[in-house]
């Protein structure tokens, strides 16, 4: 909890992201934030402009990375291991056309 802002004791023996997800929602009403627990489709990723992955597995990175680029979504993924961590974005055609508008 000490690296978590937005849990608390209350928070215990509950999901992170589903802890967090009403006061993360607060920084930003114009974002509309959601929590899924269940299996990472195909289908489920085409909704979204940006899919954020922390902490998951291998696996379920080199699936959803490829098909967030096969449908033009945004991909983050950061991870932590102890004192390493590894960040890994694919935003360029994002910050392309952030950078030069058509």
């Amino acid at each position: 909890m000490a690296a978590q802002c937005f849990l608390s004791e209350e928070s215990l023996g509950r999901n992170r992201a589903e802890a967090s997800q009403a006061q993360l929602a607060q920084l930003n009403e114009a974002v509309q934030i959601s929590v899924h627990s269940g299996d990472i489709t195909e289908d489920l990723l085409q909704g979204f402009q940006v899919v954020v992955l922390t902490d998951s597995k291998l696996e379920d990175q080199l699936k959803v990375g490829p098909l967030c680029h096969k449908h033009g979504v945004r991909f983050l993924m950061a991870e932590t291991r102890g004192l390493v961590g590894a960040p890994y974005s694919q935003l360029m055609s994002f910050l392309s056309n952030f950078r030069h508008p058509h």
